[in-house]
């Protein structure tokens, strides 16, 4: 017997069970960005996924297998290993501060300049 979880309660009928095809990830379309009216003309905009900002989302089946949610959680741990391989090297606090420190002395020194030639 295999076991199934429902995204959306049966009674709630006015959002969709939702799953982005870029992350995996899977939920109510109340959870997504975007999906509000484009002023007056009866259009919407797109609705993005809360985890990665895909457009990639699309409608799924309310009952989803257990099995389904373990091959999602593969996904998402591949993905954020994909990530996490990408930023290595990267230590932007650490630029951010150089940056800063940087400037601060440039600036001390220009104000020390301008009160010495007074």
């Amino acid at each position: 017997m295999e076991l199934i979880v429902r995204i959306i309660p049966e009674d709630e009928k006015k959002h969709f069970p939702a799953e982005c095809g870029q992350c995996g990830w899977i939920g109510s379309s109340a959870d997504t960005g975007g999906g509000g009216p484009i002023g007056q003309s009866g259009d919407y905009f797109d609705i993005y996924c809360p985890c990665c900002g895909s457009i990639d989302i699309g409608e799924v089946d309310n009952d989803q297998p257990i099995t389904g949610w373990i091959e999602r959680l593969k996904k998402a741990t591949g993905l954020v290993k994909l990530l996490t391989n990408k930023m290595e090297g990267y230590d932007i606090s650490k630029y951010n501060y150089t940056h800063l420190e940087e400037e601060n002395k440039a600036m001390a020194k220009e104000l020390y300049e301008l009160k010495n030639k007074q």
